[in-house]
């Protein structure tokens, strides 16, 4: 999808939201920096609450920061609406606000000329962000248009809320791992031949690409893998295998795992990386044994670009939360 196309579709998510609209759409025209991407609607799991989260009306990834407009009881009632909508991309590509998050706030409840005034300082405090990362030699301008070759390329690991998707199983192992798959794998874990993951992590690490997946609750039929609202949990439970007779080879790899979701904006469907989980156990949800993985790492060296990366000299990935 091209930058306008983007811009549109991202935009329109603040339709029948008067105020939130106007608010978002003078900052993002105020900024005239089409090198920096917007994202609306972005989920945030919060450091401490349970898992709990809310919705930033406007993020700047490059930046890690929001801009939220302040409704009173109005945006509070709405929050509530769209927490209980929350997909499986809103987890995928969340953010951690205990990770250097920056919130800007604008009161729209206030009159005219407090309101431009607090847009325009909110401007100059993104244009002061933009520049100085520029500076630092930090910043990688926005280029939605650019292909998988060029997205990874250079980078040493993938990592937890990348804008990196993959249209299939095959893509993933051939791009990050340097295999030649010329088909899918039809499993669901396995460990992929004939690249450097075998070589390097395959008596540690599956790839797992986990089937029906969604947020909490919402899985239906056959395999059911439910992600936890903060994605730092996966439970795995089959209509007809309840005994789960493989799970102590499951606990005996950790799982670079990626799920497949539907990009809301581009409306594309594609592979995203959750993280690296490790096998704990059974548990019982709702009278029914469910398998459990907890997350144990937010990004997975890419061995192809990081030809240091290697297990036996220590943990390749950094820890949750780090």
């Amino acid at each position: 999808m091209d930058k306008l196309g983007y811009l549109v579709k991202t935009f329109s998510r603040t339709k029948r939201k008067d105020y939130e609209n106007y608010v978002l759409n003078a900052v993002w025209n105020r900024l005239a920096d089409d090198s920096v991407k917007p994202v609306s609607q972005q989920w945030v799991s919060k450091a401490e609450g349970g898992g709990s989260g809310y919705f930033i009306d406007l993020y700047f990834p490059q930046l890690n920061i929001g801009v939220e407009c302040d409704e009173g009881h109005h945006k509070k009632s709405r929050e509530a609406d769209r927490r209980r909508e929350l997909d499986l991309i809103d987890i995928l590509h969340g953010i951690d606000d205990s990770h250097g998050y920056r919130a800007l706030h604008i009161d729209v409840s206030q009159d005219y000329e407090t309101v431009e005034r607090q847009i325009n300082e909110t401007v100059s405090e993104l244009r002061g962000a933009v520049e100085k990362r520029r500076e630092q030699g930090g910043f990688k301008p926005w280029e939605p248009e650019c292909s998988l070759e060029k997205q990874i390329k250079g980078i040493e690991s993938i990592t937890v809320g990348s804008s990196i998707a993959f249209a299939t199983k095959a893509d993933v192992c051939n791009a990050l791992f340097g295999c030649s798959y010329s088909r899918s794998p039809r499993l669901g874990g396995f460990i992929p031949r004939g690249g450097a993951f075998e070589e390097v992590f395959g008596d540690r690490y599956m790839l797992w690409f986990p089937q029906k997946t969604a947020v909490e609750g919402a899985a239906r039929g056959g395999w059911k893998n439910v992600i936890s609202t903060d994605g730092s949990e996966i439970f795995e439970s089959h209509d007809v295998n309840a005994a789960h007779d493989d799970t102590a080879k499951r606990m005996a790899y950790e799982h670079v795992t990626f799920v497949r979701a539907k990009d809301p904006i581009a409306g594309t469907w594609g592979y995203h990386f959750l993280g690296v989980f490790k096998c704990t156990g059974l548990v019982s949800r709702g009278g029914k044994e469910w398998r459990v993985y907890q997350r144990v790492g937010t990004s997975f060296p890419i061995p192809t670009n990081n030809p240091g990366a290697n297990v036996l000299s220590g943990d390749p990935m950094s820890p949750d939360g780090a």
